[in-house]
């Protein structure tokens, strides 16, 4: 997260080891200080809200501000920091307390400072400090922003998609590895989660932490092979980045990543490494590049047997069946020998060979380039020269006519001299000619017409398959067009029947022609396809024709293309028939059926003072409840997202609260319009929403008028996701697991693991919505003005929220805990499991992380009238709140604000759905 401010200075005395700015302040009483424009080159890599004192690290260490944390691992912990001097944010790296009077960690923790500080290569992270705090070692590093390629490659839908743009990528990491290992040093952790590319397409190679100095230095892992234990040492180190994608770190008599491992280093034989280690790490990123897969697959136990022994036949398999170039295949094999001699000796050479053929990639495509535009003049030349040639064959045709005439009439004058000689003789041979003349202008016919007929046969053939092939663009246009037929309400039922009839249906009528086609075509082959190799695959069957392959191969794919648009029950087709006979039901359903109640609901808000007059309508979709007997406030259930005929809950006649099952459908609370407070400040204890832990990101505070609008009484839950979505299951904790051996998850927890952009499109297609920020906040504090809307210390929230505590300690958790807590649950719990705040909605502090609409930003800009929404410009990151599980009090404050990509999934991420009122 990017402070909008620097935190200020303390303006006390400077002290050694103080900024260069507090210096000059106390001196000259000038404090210098440029801000940049955010660089915005990717995102930002904070991912826990811990601060530095709930760590044990000061929150100032020499010049640097100490802020959040960024990633925990078994030597160290990495925050965020700030340099005073310079304005620039950095990564702060402190060794863990009980490692700091250990000599052989705090020799590693040095050299891998003094590694990033000497290498200097654009590839590799810089190092700008060494320093002592409180007798801790730390290190100041560059601020890594951007993507890894462990998350890149996690997007392709196929591993031949962008092969070319990651192998540019491998080359550039070989590059930044031929520089280190000329420089002496080897990386031992070289995946995928530890190369960072940024926005503008810089590669650089992080994570030095296991690096070795060759010849000198290193001394630290040399003494810890010599006293190896009879099982490998082993413990995790999870990062934001590592533990995000691709696989774990392991430190001890082993180290590095199992599935990039060469055998040597499996085998924990840390005198025998060089670079040419790194070489079989590289081979196995080129692998997964290739692949989809690193050299070794499988759990970690199993994945460094397998790395230990060497056994490569799976990977060697998959990159037979690539389809890449086999140059790369080539060199992909080399670095993966098992011998650490019939490897590339270094990166270099690695380099150099991927270079040699990645520019004879580009050469051969640069000739094609030529040929084909030569091919281009040729045709052109062809076109011409053939009119050319038809000309002169008709000119020529008419002379052999008149030739052939002025023939015949000499010979008959000849014969009609001789006629007294040899008449009858004459005769007979003129016929004979005749007779000959005659069959030759019958297969010259003939002939002709043979031709005729078969070009128009192939134009037939050619018009019948344009009109094949049009379907590829017919079904690309109905797929796009089908996700505007949303939400299912009745002004869009038109446009779902047209859809139905003049794109969809015609589409599901050509599929058995299409298929037919495909048999008959199937005939021409020269070598068929094998039942384990369907034709639509690469492997597929192969013709001699290459505009019948082309054919054969498009019709395939439109073919299984097709398949799954007109499947029953999930295909597109099948989608918008059940969205159009809700679309032509829903007024009936839930207006016309339920007049009666919403009258009366209708009647009741408007005469309610909380409500300020409001007069709405009846709203689709929903069906009144009636008025929480706590809060006061009316209640309505959405039946699209619940069971059929089971969407309402019932009442506890007991808590008088409604009781959620997994056919429950949303619960909305209309939650009454007014104006509150946003934010939260630390500057003035007696003033409103003072919060002693307020973050710069909170302020200023700053008063909002909102309209009335809906908002869910709990979190989404898996079953409700399930049914909106036709199907999804995207939580990672889904229902029937049993985390961490303790509570089961039910289809009632909640659904996580969902992007901003997978809950904005799945809540477009209904008419719902996300909340604001500010509607968020006003509905979580509920009238109140503390840090948390239970009161102004964490103890109050017992009983209120699902936060890191007791109970996820005891599962093995690396989570920051609130020590006097245990509300039994490891992960998150069913909703409603806990008591609701004062508008009667559950969970609004801890359980998941729920997505608000606003961008992050400022709170100095401003907001839309209604609704509050930031009118800031937009950007990729996108704002959650409410804490979560995983994570302390201290990130469950009404205020607290908490930023995110609008692509990242997380187990923290759920969704509380919003939806605005339709007033008269």
């Amino acid at each position: 997260m990017n402070d909008p401010a620097a935190p200020t200075p303390d303006p006390a005395r400077p002290n050694p080891g103080d900024s260069v700015l507090d210096v000059l302040h106390a001196r000259a009483g000038i404090r210098p200080r440029v801000q940049l424009r955010d660089e915005s080159t990717g995102p930002s890599p904070i991912h826990l809200p811990r601060t530095a004192e709930r760590q044990g690290v000061s929150n100032r260490a020499g010049k640097y501000y100490v802020q959040g944390e960024l990633a925990r691992g078994g030597v160290g912990t990495v925050f965020k920091g700030l340099d005073a001097d310079l304005g620039r944010e950095v990564a702060l790296k402190f060794l863990h307390d009980k490692y700091r009077d250990d000599p052989d960690l705090l020799q590693r923790f040095v050299e891998e400072a003094q590694i990033g500080g000497q290498l200097q290569h654009p590839g590799v992270v810089p190092v700008y400090d060494l320093g002592l705090e409180g007798g801790k070692p730390y290190f100041a590093m560059k601020l890594v922003k951007g993507r890894t390629l462990a998350a890149l490659l996690a997007e392709r839908a196929d591993p031949a998609t962008g092969r070319m743009r990651f192998l540019g990528v491998f080359l550039q990491m070989c590059q930044t590895m031929a520089y280190a290992h000329a420089r002496g040093v080897v990386h031992r952790d070289l995946k995928p989660a530890n190369v960072m590319i940024g926005a503008f397409g810089e590669v650089q190679v992080v994570d030095w932490g296991m690096g070795k100095v060759l010849h000198v230095g290193g001394v630290a892992d040399e003494k810890r092979a010599k006293h190896k234990p009879s099982k490998p040492d082993v413990s995790i180190i999870e990062t934001v980045r590592s533990g995000e994608h691709g696989t774990k770190s392991l430190v001890g008599s082993v180290m590095g990543t199992p599935a990039y491992m060469p055998p040597e280093q499996a085998l924990g034989q840390v005198e025998s490494m060089d670079e040419r280690s790194d070489v079989f790490a590289l081979g196995s990123i080129l692998c997964e590049i290739l692949t989809g897969q690193p050299a070794y697959v499988g759990d970690t136990i199993d994945t460094i047997r397998k790395a230990a022994r060497g056994e490569l036949e799976d990977a060697h398999q998959r990159l037979q069946r690539c389809g890449a170039d086999e140059a790369v295949v080539t060199l992909a094999r080399a670095c993966l020998s098992p011998a650490p001699k019939d490897r590339p000796a270094s990166a270099a050479e690695v380099a150099t060979r991927l270079e040699k053929h990645l520019s004879a990639v580009e050469q051969n495509l640069q000739e094609a380039r030529v040929r084909t535009r030569a091919a281009k003049r040729t045709q052109k030349l062809a076109v011409a020269v053939g009119g050319v040639v038809a000309i002169a064959l008709v000119v020529s045709l008419v002379f052999w006519r008149d030739a052939d005439g002025q023939r015949v009439r000499a010979e008959q004058a000849a014969d009609q001299a001789r006629q007294a000689q040899d008449g009858e003789r004459g005769a007979r041979e003129l016929a004979d000619q005749r007779a000959a003349e005659s069959r030759r202008s019958q297969e010259l016919e003939r002939a002709a017409r043979t031709e005729a007929d078969d070009k128009a046969l192939a134009l037939r053939r050619a018009l019948d398959d344009y009109d094949l092939l049009a379907n590829v663009v017919k079904l690309r246009e109905a797929i796009a067009a089908e996700v505007d037929l949303y939400p299912a309400w009745p002004e869009r039922a038109r446009a779902m029947r047209d859809w139905l009839d003049n794109q969809a249906r015609p589409l599901a009528a050509a599929l058995p022609k299409l298929e037919s086609t495909l048999t008959e075509l199937r005939g021409r082959a020269v070598s068929a396809a094998t039942p384990s190799q369907p034709a639509s695959q690469e492997h597929g069957p192969r013709f001699a024709v290459k505009s019948d392959q082309f054919l054969y191969d498009t019709l395939a794919r439109l073919i299984d293309d097709l398949r799954a648009f007109c499947a029953a029950g999930t295909g597109q087709l099948a989608a918008v028939e059940r969205r159009l006979q809700w679309a032509e039901a829903v007024q009936a359903e839930t207006v016309d059926k339920y007049a009666r109640e919403w009258a009366a609901a209708i009647a009741d808000i408007a005469e309610l003072p909380i409500y300020r007059g409001l007069r709405m309508q009846p709203q689709l979709d929903l069906v009144p409840l009636r008025r929480d007997p706590s809060s006061g406030l009316w209640e309505f259930v959405h039946l699209r997202s619940g069971t059929p005929g089971k969407s309402t809950p019932q009442r506890s006649p007991e808590t008088r609260q409604l009781e959620i099952t997994e056919d429950s459908g949303l619960v909305f609370v209309l939650i009454p319009p007014g104006s509150f407070v946003m934010g939260a400040q630390s500057d003035a204890p007696d003033a409103q929403n003072h919060d002693p832990g307020a973050t710069p990101q909170e302020k200023p505070c700053r008063s909002v008028d909102l309209g009335a609008f809906f908002l869910a009484k709990h979190e989404m839950t898996q079953a409700q996701w399930r049914r909106l979505s036709e199907g999804g299951e995207p939580s990672a904790y889904k229902a029937g697991t049993k985390p961490g051996r303790s509570h089961e998850i039910t289809p009632t927890n909640p659904v996580e693991s969902v992007s901003w952009e997978d809950c904005s499109e799945l809540l477009r297609r209904h008419g719902l919505d996300l909340a604001t920020e500010a509607q968020w906040e006003y509905s979580c504090r509920a009238g109140t003005t503390t840090p948390w809307s239970t009161g102004s210390e964490p103890a109050a929230l017992r009983g209120y929220a699902n936060l890191a505590d007791l109970a996820s300690q005891k599962a093995g958790t690396q989570w920051t805990i609130e020590p006097d807590f245990d509300d039994g649950f490891v992960v998150h719990a069913p909703v409603g499991s806990f008591k609701p705040n004062a508008f009667g909605l559950f969970d609004m502090h801890g359980n998941v992380w729920e997505w608000c609409q606003d961008s992050s930003g400022s709170y100095e800009s401003a907001r839309r009238e209604g609704d509050g929404l930031h009118q800031h410009a937009n950007n990729e990151r996108r704002v959650s709140r409410g804490g979560s599980f995983a994570f302390p009090a201290s990130a469950a404050r009404s205020a607290y604000r908490f930023f995110d990509l609008a692509s990242t999934r997380d187990i923290n991420l759920g969704v509380r759905v919003a939806r605005r009122v339709r007033s008269l």
